[in-house]
């Protein structure tokens, strides 16, 4: 079978002149950093270069911080910087971009002591200039989507219930009617608000259901300039909803469908949206066997729900068509993640289920994609992780000398496991899937590691971590590539790279792709730079 080689890094520096330095350098920039932070972020603009922002650190009795803006050119020349100043409390939660603007949202933590202000700042990358849009959030909630269009931002997100509310169910918990039968004192209902960048007016536009409600995914739809929410609603043990609602620019709700999966033992659990054309909208996500009792509320675990398998949907003129389910088991690349010894045991627990009539669950925690449209086909990519944890003990002794030991969790951070891709027709069918092996990737952020890059009928799959780049070629079902680890260059040949922590990469333009993180790095032989922690980003190509 013909096999086709991608090189990366190494091919970018021999063949790229732009590359090098008379010195023999690749294309990478370092900044002084401090370690065990993660204050410096990088957003790719194309070609109109990239841009690196950091907040410097606050003082205890400083009201404001700096935040500095450089764009960087294609070759990493440096264009212009700017600084911009704000309140030390606001921190960045979100952010969205479109070819020249970049745009920040800062909140306040949420606290019922305070106005629950936010400020959206601007940055024109071409002129450098940044200007800031202050508010209160008018639904006091916690904002999980972010998307600027037109001039308008529009956020959404859940509520935040009362401290009274918090205390109330710490306490109903005690009784465990909560476990059993899914009851809670905490009120959440759909936050959608929407502010005017130019004026700064502020409107919110109320959706009050019953039950547990939030709004579980927002995406732009550009064809009919509306905005598209899915809103999940929770009301009794076994009653469970996702609505598709749809708006106008100015908050006006167009139109509000239910979704339904035609199945009450099958829970929607998350979903991505798609405008095909005027009249016709895919939903993708992932469903659940969580029908009843706590475990339905996602409410109950912090709106994290893990997953079955996939589904797919198909809204046209305002009526759902079908909708196919694919378990996780059903995925040809799914055992290939696992060991053979799992596998085996996962093919038998799938099969005892089957002759019970019941559908495996496997409880997959899930990170969704955009859906992706290649030849009207449409892919869809999701990473699975874990939350990872490890165990302190210590020993404390009563007054006559006796030792007691204890021991506490303590949160590591989120572990990625895989990614799985799968591609369907415009009907839903599963044309093909694969899978996508991640290794040494453990962070604090849930955000998407992988990155994709199309030549042809192939995909390559790539993501940066622990000082390296993986990427893997595929074609539908086959691998024609299996994974390939190369390290990411530094600045001096004789550089030892002691950790890389927080790194990460993003498709930047053409077949190129900008990787970045933090490095501690030790070289005897730099004068006054025996070790230095850096920041840095690094140009790679694959050709």
């Amino acid at each position: 079978m013909f096999r086709k080689t991608f090189f990366v890094a190494f091919l970018f520096l021999q063949s790229i002149a732009l590359a090098y330095s008379q010195d023999n350098k690749p294309m990478r920039v370092e900044l002084e950093a401090v370690s065990n932070t993660e204050n410096y972020h990088i957003i790719p603009f194309g070609r109109r270069g990239v841009l690196l922002f950091y907040q410097t650190q606050a003082s205890f009795i400083d009201q404001n911080t700096t935040w500095y803006f450089s764009l960087y050119d294609v070759n990493f020349k440096e264009i212009w910087t700017k600084q911009f100043s704000e309140s030390r409390f606001m921190k960045l939660r979100l952010f969205d971009k479109d070819e020249t603007n970049l745009y920040l949202f800062l909140q306040k933590a949420v606290n019922k002591n305070q106005k629950d202000d936010f400020s959206i700042v601007t940055i024109d990358i071409q002129s450098g200039n940044i200007k800031s849009t202050k508010g209160t959030n008018p639904d006091h909630s916690d904002v999980n989507s972010f998307e600027v269009y037109h001039n308008m931002a529009y956020c959404s997100g859940v509520t935040v219930p009362s401290k009274g509310a918090e205390i109330g169910q710490i306490f109903f918990s005690l009784t465990l009617v909560p476990l059993f039968s899914g009851i809670t004192l905490l009120k959440y209902h759909p936050s959608f608000f929407m502010v005017n960048l130019s004026g700064g007016e502020i409107k919110s536009i109320p959706e009050k259901l019953k039950g547990q409600a939030w709004v579980e995914s927002m995406e732009t739809d550009t064809i009919k300039d509306a905005m598209l929410l899915t809103i999940k609603n929770h009301v009794a043990s076994r009653q469970n909803f996702m609505f598709l609602n749809q708006y106008d620019l100015s908050g006006r709700k167009m139109s509000s469908i239910e979704l339904n999966t035609q199945d009450n033992k099958r829970k929607l659990n998350t979903a991505k949206l798609l405008s095909v054309n005027d009249s016709t909208k895919l939903v993708i996500g992932t469903y659940n066997n969580k029908v009843k009792g706590y475990g339905a509320n996602a409410a109950n675990n912090a709106f994290m729900e893990s997953s079955s398998g996939v589904f797919f949907t198909k809204v046209v003129n305002g009526i759902q068509k079908s909708i196919s389910f694919y378990n996780f088991s059903n995925l040809k690349s799914f055992y290939a993640s696992l060991t053979d010894r799992k596998a085996f045991r996962m093919k038998k627990m799938e099969i005892r289920k089957k002759a019970q009539g019941k559908e495996i669950s496997l409880n997959y925690s899930l990170l969704l994609h955009d859906i992706i449209v290649r030849n009207n086909q449409f892919i869809f990519i999701a990473e699975a992780y874990y939350p990872e944890y490890h165990n302190v003990s210590y020993t404390t002794y009563d007054a006559y000398g006796r030792p007691t030991t204890s021991s506490y969790s303590v949160f590591d951070g989120y572990r990625y496991t895989n990614a799985v891709i799968a591609c369907f027709d415009d009907e839903g069918k599963l044309l093909w899937d694969n899978s996508f092996e991640l290794t040494n990737i453990l962070s604090k952020k849930l955000d998407k590691r992988v990155e994709t890059l199309f030549d042809g009928d192939d995909i390559i799959l790539t993501y940066s971590s622990d000082g390296e780049i993986a990427s893997k070629v595929i074609r539908g079902n086959e691998v024609i590539e299996n994974t390939n680890l190369t390290p990411i260059q530094t600045n001096y040949s004789n550089d030892k790279v002691l950790s890389d922590y927080n790194s990460d990469m993003e498709y930047w333009y053409d077949t190129y792709f900008i990787s970045y993180g933090y490095q501690r790095i030790k070289n005897t032989s730099v004068e006054n730079k025996s070790k230095r922690t850096v920041f840095y980003f690094n140009k790679i190509a694959f050709n």
